[in-house]
């Protein structure tokens, strides 16, 4: 049963070690890249299948059904715990699937690496139109809104560090100028 797990953690984290080994930081960086485009091409696959299977399959449309109006779902006739269960489990499986990416990407794991990123991950979902409320929006668009949150937290990182060069830069030729 976990097989495939371990085969894929094996063959996602083991390209960059094997390039470490060799010493030499071209090898190191061509290792990290693959294993970054891998798990960009991996993710995207998820998503996709993901959002197919949420628009297309019948289990799909009732786990938007049930989030939308459990109560009309019922009176529907949908069974809404077995569909509640699957959620919550389809939930686990793709949070564990992360957690290996992420694992894949850092080299390692402890208990508290991504602590604090709960209110991160629901803005990412409000931000690309998932109702807090449910029963509405696409995985496409969550994962779109992440990419919009990444690129915010980017550009303020970016800004701030931007911003204390030319404050010192600044402050150096203030003090330059004093002295002339």
């Amino acid at each position: 049963m976990l097989r495939l797990p371990k085969a894929i953690t094996a063959t996602i984290i083991s390209r960059p070690k094997a390039a470490m080994a060799t010493g030499t930081a071209t090898a190191t960086a061509t290792g990290a890249t693959r294993t970054l485009v891998a798990i960009v091409v991996f993710s995207v696959v998820v998503i996709a299948v993901l959002s197919v299977f949420l628009r297309r399959f019948p289990l799909g449309r009732r786990i938007y059904a049930v989030g939308s109006n459990p109560l009309a779902s019922e009176f529907y006739g949908l069974r809404i715990e077995r569909v509640t269960l699957f959620a919550y489990a389809l939930s686990g499986v793709l949070c564990g699937l992360a957690g290996l990416l992420y694992a894949a990407r850092v080299g390692t794991v402890t208990v508290v690496l991504a602590s604090g990123w709960e209110l991160s991950s629901l803005a990412a979902a409000v931000i690309g139109g998932v109702s807090v409320a449910g029963g509405s929006g696409t995985v496409s668009g969550a994962a779109l809104g992440a990419l919009i949150l990444a690129a915010i937290v980017l550009a303020v990182a970016i800004d701030v560090m931007i911003g204390a060069q030319i404050r010192r830069s600044l402050q150096g030729r203030r003090l330059g100028g004093l002295r002339a």
